[in-house]
């Protein structure tokens, strides 16, 4: 485990993007390449981690930075399957697979999925078709597509690897593709994600009484969630 080496940490604005200076040091990602960020207030995050840091060096307390190092080591690199990974989570959307039983839990899915479904057709034109119990739903080649497209950019769109490692990484923390997408669009509350995202869990807490084990676990979600939801609202100078 590496220890903190530098005094000083601070952010440039260079030809290349927004800097990371650790005293005279440029720092670089574990692949070494140069970290120079197109958003300030991004490079401003990853750098008060770094600040952060009182003697060792832990990346677990670092969840920006290793996001960031995501996009720029892995996500850069394989951009097109990277796209395509994300959009095949709307071949299993969790917001898809609805329970048969009990009622209260049929409800109570429709209630509050449906509506992110219903976002997405209207906004992107991403119609998911929803099934009972877990058999494979086979969704239209057009929405998949379309998911597609929108991780990617489209034609004619510079990539955005940071971007769409916020998206990828959206859609395997919650196991929906829409529910990332609408974490990105910024119109929400993180605690109506988390309980969205684990509502089956939460349910059963209510009739079979709240697991500590579990309920720690839920909370170290909701933590990843926040830290996603700042991740996204930083893409902008």
């Amino acid at each position: 485990m590496a220890r903190r080496f530098y005094e000083q940490v601070s952010v440039e604005e260079t030809a290349e993007g927004h800097i990371i200076r650790l005293d005279e040091h440029k720092l670089m990602t574990p692949a070494k390449k140069l970290l120079a960020l197109p958003y300030a207030r991004l490079a401003e995050a990853v750098a008060d981690e770094w600040r952060q840091v009182e003697e060792d060096i832990i990346s677990s307390d670092m969840p920006m930075s290793r996001l960031v190092y995501t996009a720029l080591d892995r996500v850069s690199e394989t951009y097109g399957a990277t796209a395509q990974a994300f959009a095949s989570y709307g071949e299993t959307d969790l917001l898809c697979y609805r329970a048969t039983h009990p009622d209260a839990l049929v409800q109570r899915q429709d209630e509050i999925w449906t509506p992110y479904l219903d976002w997405a057709k209207a906004s992107f034109g991403v119609s998911l078709q929803i099934g009972a119990g877990v058999a494979p739903i086979k969704q239209s080649q057009s929405s998949i597509d379309i998911l597609t497209q929108i991780a990617s950019g489209g034609e004619g769109v510079e990539p955005n690897p940071l971007r769409l490692t916020g998206l990828a990484h959206g859609a395997g923390l919650l196991g929906s593709a829409v529910l990332a997408l609408h974490m990105e669009a910024g119109e929400y509350k993180t605690e109506n994600i988390w309980r969205a995202a684990f509502l089956d869990e939460f349910f059963q807490f209510e009739h079979w009484g709240e697991d500590s084990e579990a309920m720690a676990r839920l909370d170290g979600l909701k933590r990843e969630i926040e830290t996603l939801s700042d991740y996204f609202s930083l893409f902008f100078s």
